[in-house]
Protein backbone atom coordinates (compact mmCIF):
# COMPACT_ATOMS: atom_id res chain seq x y z
CA UNK A 1 0.00 0.00 0.00
CA UNK A 2 1.10 3.20 -0.56
CA UNK A 3 1.58 5.98 1.88
CA UNK A 4 -1.35 8.52 0.21
CA UNK A 5 -3.57 5.01 0.52
CA UNK A 6 -2.92 4.84 4.44
CA UNK A 7 -3.73 8.07 5.13
CA UNK A 8 -6.54 8.26 3.02
CA UNK A 9 -8.19 5.38 4.75
CA UNK A 10 -7.05 6.60 8.10
CA UNK A 11 -8.61 9.57 7.55
CA UNK A 12 -11.96 8.14 6.12
CA UNK A 13 -12.28 5.65 9.09
CA UNK A 14 -11.69 8.79 11.53
CA UNK A 15 -14.59 10.40 9.98
CA UNK A 16 -16.99 7.10 9.83
CA UNK A 17 -15.99 6.99 13.60
CA UNK A 18 -16.09 10.52 14.47
CA UNK A 19 -20.08 10.72 12.61
CA UNK A 20 -20.89 7.25 14.86
CA UNK A 21 -20.13 8.99 17.75
CA UNK A 22 -21.74 12.56 16.78
CA UNK A 23 -24.94 10.23 16.15
CA UNK A 24 -24.51 8.57 19.61
CA UNK A 25 -24.46 11.63 21.69
CA UNK A 26 -27.01 13.42 19.54
CA UNK A 27 -29.54 10.88 20.00
CA UNK A 28 -28.33 10.40 23.77
CA UNK A 29 -29.14 14.05 24.01
CA UNK A 30 -32.27 15.16 21.87
CA UNK A 31 -34.33 12.83 20.54
CA UNK A 32 -34.08 11.20 24.14
CA UNK A 33 -35.56 13.96 25.38
CA UNK A 34 -38.23 14.75 22.44
CA UNK A 35 -39.51 11.18 22.91
CA UNK A 36 -39.50 11.46 26.45
CA UNK A 37 -41.90 14.78 26.33
CA UNK A 38 -44.04 13.43 23.36
CA UNK A 39 -44.65 10.46 25.35
CA UNK A 40 -46.11 12.26 28.55
CA UNK A 41 -48.09 14.44 26.40
CA UNK A 42 -49.66 11.35 24.32
CA UNK A 43 -50.58 9.30 27.60
CA UNK A 44 -50.74 10.70 30.66
CA UNK A 45 -52.94 8.48 34.37
CA UNK A 46 -55.64 10.98 35.50
CA UNK A 47 -56.37 9.05 38.33
CA UNK A 48 -55.75 5.42 40.42
CA UNK A 49 -57.66 4.28 43.00
CA UNK A 50 -56.18 1.25 45.29
CA UNK A 51 -58.67 -1.74 45.58
CA UNK A 52 -56.84 -3.78 47.97
CA UNK A 53 -53.44 -5.43 48.22
CA UNK A 54 -51.13 -4.81 44.64
CA UNK A 55 -54.37 -3.92 42.67
CA UNK A 56 -56.15 -1.25 41.43
CA UNK A 57 -58.28 0.56 38.71
CA UNK A 58 -57.39 3.03 36.69
CA UNK A 59 -58.23 6.24 34.44
CA UNK A 60 -55.51 6.40 31.68
CA UNK A 61 -55.90 9.19 28.73
CA UNK A 62 -54.00 7.99 25.43
CA UNK A 63 -54.07 10.33 22.66
CA UNK A 64 -57.43 12.16 23.71
CA UNK A 65 -59.21 8.72 24.69
CA UNK A 66 -59.90 7.45 28.07
CA UNK A 67 -59.54 3.92 29.64
CA UNK A 68 -60.65 2.56 32.93
CA UNK A 69 -58.03 -0.43 33.12
CA UNK A 70 -57.98 -3.02 36.13
CA UNK A 71 -54.17 -3.59 37.28
CA UNK A 72 -52.61 -6.01 38.69
CA UNK A 73 -49.19 -7.16 39.56
CA UNK A 74 -49.43 -9.73 36.27
CA UNK A 75 -52.23 -8.40 34.12
CA UNK A 76 -53.20 -5.10 32.45
CA UNK A 77 -57.45 -5.38 31.74
CA UNK A 78 -59.27 -2.91 30.25
CA UNK A 79 -62.56 -2.73 31.31
CA UNK A 80 -63.93 0.19 29.29
CA UNK A 81 -63.36 3.09 26.99
CA UNK A 82 -64.67 6.15 29.28
CA UNK A 83 -66.51 8.56 26.87
CA UNK A 84 -68.50 11.56 27.61
CA UNK A 85 -71.89 9.20 28.28
CA UNK A 86 -70.03 6.72 30.34
CA UNK A 87 -68.13 9.58 32.24
CA UNK A 88 -67.10 8.46 35.49
CA UNK A 89 -67.92 11.98 37.11
CA UNK A 90 -69.27 15.18 35.40
CA UNK A 91 -67.19 17.46 33.72
CA UNK A 92 -66.82 21.34 33.88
Amino acid sequence: MTTALLIRTALSLAAVIGLLAFMSWALRRGMARGARSGARALMSVETALPLGERRSLAIVTVADRRFLLGLTPSNVSLIAEVTASTGAGSQS
